[in-house]
C-alpha cells in the first residue's frame, strides 16, 4: 500500500508519501502564486522519484481541504481529484484545522485533554475548531466555524491570533500550520474514516472576497434599478 498525502492550503505546502514498509517521507516548500499547481505537480513527482515510486502503485491519497488560501486549496484539491480519478483510487479529505490538531497531538506526545485550533481567516476573522486529544488519535469536538473579530482583542507583532480570548475554554492555543505528513497519520485514524470519498471537495467555510464584492455590486444595482 502506499499513500500520498497533499497539503496547500497555507503558504507552507507540503506533499508526503507513506511506501508499503511504513517508511514516510516528504517535501516542503513555499507556493509560488504564479503557477501553484504546476508547482505541486512538479514537487509530487519529485518525492515519487527520490523513493522510486511509480504514481500507477498509489493506493490512496489524502488532500488538505481547507479551510485556508483559496487557491491554495483549489490547487490541492483539484489535483487530487485528478490523481483519483485517473488511477481509480479513494479520496481521504480532511480539514486543515484537523491536520494542526493532530500536529499538536505528535508533538506533545504526553498532553491528553481538549484542545483548540485557530486559523487566520483575515478581516479580523478565524476559522476555530475543537478536539479532544487521546494518546492515539483526536477526536472533533467542534466542527470548523468562522467566528468574528468580537473574539479578537489586543493583537500584537505580525501575528493577528495573538490576542483571541479563550481562557474561558481553557484550550492550548497551538501555533502551527497544516501539513501533508499529518494528512497520512489521519488516513488510518479510525475516527475520521468517514472522510474517504470519490472525491475531495474545498472546504472555504466563508465567501472569497471576489464573490462578497460581485454580490454586494448585485445588490447596488438592484437598488439603483428600483
Amino acid at each position: 500500500m502506499i499513500r500520498l498525502a497533499i497539503s496547500t492550503s497555507c503558504s507552507d505546502n507540503s506533499v508526503s508519501v507513506l511506501l508499503s514498509d511504513e517508511q514516510t517521507d516528504s517535501l516542503s516548500y513555499s507556493r509560488d502564486a504564479s503557477y501553484p499547481r504546476e508547482q505541486l505537480v512538479l514537487k509530487i513527482a519529485e518525492l515519487l522519484q527520490k523513493n522510486q515510486v511509480d504514481k500507477r502503485h498509489i493506493t490512496e491519497i489524502g488532500v488538505d481541504e481547507g479551510p485556508g488560501s483559496f487557491t491554495g486549496i483549489r490547487t490541492g484539491v483539484a489535483t487530487a481529484n485528478a490523481f483519483a480519478l485517473g488511477l481509480n483510487i479513494a479520496v481521504h479529505g480532511f480539514s486543515s484545522l484537523d491536520l494542526i490538531a493532530e500536529q499538536y497531538r505528535l508533538s506533545h506526545p504526553l498532553f491528553q485533554d481538549r484542545l483548540c485550533v485557530a486559523l487566520d481567516a483575515g478581516r479580523n476573522q478565524v476559522y476555530f475548531a475543537a478536539y479532544y486529544v487521546h494518546p492515539t488519535h483526536i477526536e472533533k469536538i467542534l466542527s470548523d466555524v468562522l467566528l468574528e473579530s468580537v473574539l479578537l482583542a489586543g493583537k500584537t507583532g505580525t501575528d493577528p491570533l495573538a490576542g483571541l480570548k479563550l481562557d474561558h475554554l481553557r484550550l492550548p492555543y497551538t501555533p502551527f500550520q497544516p501539513n501533508a505528513l499529518c494528512c497520512l497519520h489521519l488516513m488510518k485514524n479510525p475516527y475520521f474514516k468517514n472522510q474517504v470519498k470519490k472525491y475531495a471537495v474545498p472546504n472555504y467555510i466563508r465567501a472569497s472576497d471576489a464573490e462578497i464584492f460581485f454580490s454586494k455590486k448585485i445588490i447596488d444595482q438592484s437598488g439603483q434599478s428600483d
